[in-house]
């Protein structure tokens, strides 16, 4: 007999290969328009000088994320050159199996119905532009992946034997979630305590707390092992922990404080994610559902990556992911919850509900403003501006950037930064300009690319370039700006 319409997209659905097949699909089908983002520019550089001029992230170039994302590009780098594409190949395959492991996680702990919905709403907020969408060689595409397997391998230790080898294993996945970005140290508490309330609800005190150190000690090995390859380098402890960690003390890491009120305002009441409250929102309805140990855990790591995603108040897109795998299981469990409520309502009624609460769902999930947008990819003018510095200069010239938004360009150029502040958020106090002009002064770029309009607000770097070039020209937002005993020793010949 053949299966109708509604039977063929019902089993798609509820396939999660095939809804993550397809999913995939889609974000392999727009992010191959976009070109190199502004991260990932600056992630390909930082590997490119690190694997081939010996140039060390942390003290060599100066970025505030963990090691993950550096090893990644690094073995991007020595695989096939220059480049991010095989990074974002990386990140579509974490994206596909964070889906997958979602569905197993709920369908394993709780049903099919809540894990159905729970992947369905993870893979659709994947699509969101919201969520840089198109960048997939985002540190948090990788984090996500590796702290929902953490949390799924922590349910395995449920009733088993091998309990303490299961949960030291979670422990050294959350490591290295935590080795792509900082914020995951808030997951780990999540998965500390989801270990308490839900893996080990029916245990001793002994054990709860022989699993948390199990949980710490795996955590802890995990961070080190990634650190590894740095150190092996010849990057020294103290050199990680200023730049790893330390650095996230620096105004470059954070912003003030009404600027983080008001895009917390913003992100959280005006945009998509206004879902987050319907969650909130339907947890003071029925507080009683947090009797359910799953769901009360669940609901604790949301509040607790929630903390996380708005540590910093820079509200970037790719920010909002560490929140996905919580608020899908969330959300998903909502949805499974009151289809049960459901159940005691007469057949018509029973209908009538159940297609207006997916049609919510759809609406609220589906990215159809990013569907219907048409506007996909953009003008790969960093691209055009990186190889031109590369034709007009020799490996051994320096280039340095002012501004923001340059980092494509100068990992396109293949030529090294004068300064290891080449990422100028980072360059917030009298001590970091001093060790720029100081750079400037011993590795002369040929050539320094401002982004037009961009005030430095910094009479030192306005004075040195004023005296020491000449305009050259310019691309679609910057000027280039050549060193004038070049350009008369040109003029000369």
């Amino acid at each position: 007999m053949k299966k109708n319409k509604q039977e063929i997209i019902f089993n798609i659905l509820t396939n999660p290969v095939a809804f993550m097949l397809i999913i995939s699909g889609v974000i392999f089908f727009i992010t191959r328009h976009f070109s190199m983002g502004n991260d990932e520019g600056m992630w390909s550089y930082i590997a490119r000088v690190w694997m081939e001029n010996d140039i060390l992230p942390y003290t060599g170039t100066i970025e505030n994320k963990t090691p993950g994302i550096y090893l990644i590009f690094a073995l991007s780098h020595l695989l096939f050159g220059p480049g991010f594409e095989f990074v974002r190949i990386l990140g579509l395959i974490c994206i596909f199996f964070s889906g997958l492991l979602i569905y197993l996680l709920v369908k394993n702990t709780l049903n099919r119905t809540a894990a159905s919905f729970s992947m369905v709403f993870f893979g659709l907020t994947s699509l969101w532009s919201i969520m840089d969408m198109a960048y997939i060689a985002q540190t948090e595409v990788f984090m996500v992946f590796f702290l929902v397997l953490s949390f799924y391998t922590a349910t395995k230790s449920k009733n088993n034997s091998k309990w303490k080898i299961i949960i030291l294993f979670s422990g050294l996945l959350m490591g290295f979630a935590i080795a792509f970005k900082q914020t995951a140290i808030f997951s780990a508490l999540a998965l500390v305590l989801f270990f308490i309330i839900y893996c080990a609800e029916s245990s001793k005190n002994s054990r709860k707390i022989l699993g948390m150190l199990l949980i710490s000690t795996g955590i802890v090995a995990g961070i080190i092992l990634t650190a590894v390859p740095l150190f092996i380098s010849g990057l020294s402890i103290k050199g990680y922990i200023e730049g790893a960690w330390l650095i996230l003390l620096n105004k470059g890491s954070s912003v003030p404080i009404n600027y983080h009120l008001n895009s917390f305002s913003y992100f959280w009441l005006n945009s998509r994610f206004v879902v987050f409250f319907f969650v909130l929102l339907f947890i003071l309805i029925k507080p009683s559902y947090l009797k359910n140990r799953f769901f009360l855990s669940t609901f604790i790591w949301l509040a607790l990556d929630f903390i996380g995603v708005n540590a910093s108040g820079n509200y970037f897109g790719h920010q909002f992911r560490q929140i996905q795998p919580a608020l899908s299981i969330a959300s998903g469990v909502i949805i499974a919850y009151l289809f049960e409520e459901f159940k005691s309502l007469n057949q018509k009624v029973l209908r009538i509900k159940k297609i207006l609460l997916v049609l919510l769902f759809i609406i609220i999930s589906i990215p159809y403003t990013e569907l219907l947008s048409g506007e996909i990819g953009f003008k790969n003018e960093d691209k055009k501006m990186g190889y031109w510095l590369k034709n007009h200069t020799s490996k051994n010239d320096y280039i340095f950037f002012i501004g923001y938004g340059g980092n494509p360009s100068l990992s396109y150029s293949e030529r090294i930064s004068s300064s290891r502040y080449f990422n100028y958020m980072f360059i917030t106090s009298d001590k970091e300009k001093s060790i720029v002009l100081n750079d400037l002064n011993a590795k002369t770029p040929k050539f320094i690319i401002w982004h037009k309009g961009f005030n430095t607000r910094w009479d030192e770097i306005d004075d040195y370039v004023l005296k020491n070039y000449n305009f050259k020209c310019s691309f679609e937002n910057y000027d280039i700006y050549i060193l004038k005993r070049i350009k008369q020793a040109s003029q000369d010949e």
